[in-house]
């Protein structure tokens, strides 16, 4: 790898219609025992590793980037967004995890959100810069799970995965059935422009991998289908979906994939940019559990790419 630098970047998984506990066990003396899959390094700068990572045979730069431009230490606010619409979610049940191990803490740390989805946690026993996993369930809604949040942030997107869409996802697939006791790794594609505002990138090509011994899942796109008037994964796409939906379903980005059936570990989130030959971008989650949701939102911005990097002639 000759480069590498942070970049601004969420994660998502789905759960299978059973749901099952929370991810990992809760009880005190078991919370710690599970070390970073990913930390081959003694940094003690930086205890949570090179979270999001990009590489290319041009770049040598290092950088760091954040949807803020300043950080406070001990509080964390933000907003919970259903997943993939978007909308608010109020009175949903928001929990800060271990963004190293996906446990909660201990004592837990959890709140509600209030009437228009926003939320806030003050006096945090961390410091400005700290990254945390969120953990987020509601009724209607599945068990979700995202990493990465910087502490000291105060304009945070937090999601939680629509009981729909599983199901929508487990008829639509047709032979390929959510099993349960595994995980659905689910997110999209993005490039956010100069103005902030995140753009859908057609053409990139997903590889997830589980760290050790198991099974990754199955991989699949979504597309705009007309008869259902929804986004569903596909099985005759090899690449994320250019455009979005038709103006009158809210112009939203088609650039989404699900990975269902994923087993219990950590996982890489690999985004390999102009039909799998360009720049990859590289999300690790640091646990996905069984029967669970886990978002993995890959977001480049003007920083990554001058422009949207979906190819000419993308399809």
């Amino acid at each position: 790898m000759n480069g590498m630098r942070f970049l601004s970047l969420a994660a998502t998984l789905v759960l299978a219609t059973a749901l099952a506990p929370a991810c990992g066990p809760a009880d005190e003396d078991t919370v710690d025992d599970r070390d970073d899959p990913f930390d081959d390094d003694d940094d003690e700068d930086n205890p949570f590793g090179d979270d999001y990572t990009t590489t290319s045979t041009t770049t040598t730069t290092t950088t760091t980037t954040s949807t803020t431009t300043t950080t406070i230490p001990h509080i964390l606010y933000g907003h919970v967004l259903s997943y993939p619409a978007d909308n608010p979610v109020p009175t949903a049940q928001v929990e800060l995890i271990d963004d190293v191990t996906g446990y909660p803490f201990v004592p837990e740390i959890k709140t509600f959100t209030d009437t228009s989805g926003g939320v806030r946690f003050d006096d945090l026993p961390f410091e400005g810069g700290d990254r945390v996993g969120v953990r987020v369930k509601g009724d209607g809604y599945v068990d979700t799970y995202e990493y990465h949040f910087v502490v000291g942030s105060t304009n945070q997107q937090f999601r939680v995965a629509e009981e729909t869409l599983v199901k929508n996802v487990d008829l639509y697939l047709g032979d390929y059935d959510i099993e349960a006791g595994r995980g659905i790794i689910s997110g999209g594609v993005y490039w956010r422009n100069e103005d902030g505002v995140e753009e859908a990138v057609g053409c990139a090509v997903v590889d997830i991998n589980i760290v050790g011994e198991g099974s990754s899942g199955d991989l699949f796109y979504f597309n705009w289908i007309d008869e259902l008037e929804l986004r569903l994964p596909v099985t005759n796409r090899t690449t994320t979906t250019p455009g979005y939906t038709p103006p009158l379903y809210g112009s939203k980005p088609l650039s989404l994939f699900i990975d269902i059936n994923a087993d219990p570990g950590p996982h890489t989130v690999g985004v390999t940019m102009n039909y799998g030959i360009g720049e990859t971008v590289t999300l690790k989650l640091p646990y996905v559990c069984e029967d669970c949701f886990v978002i993995s939102r890959v977001v480049t911005d003007t920083d990554d790419f001058a422009e949207n990097p979906t190819p000419e002639g993308c399809e």
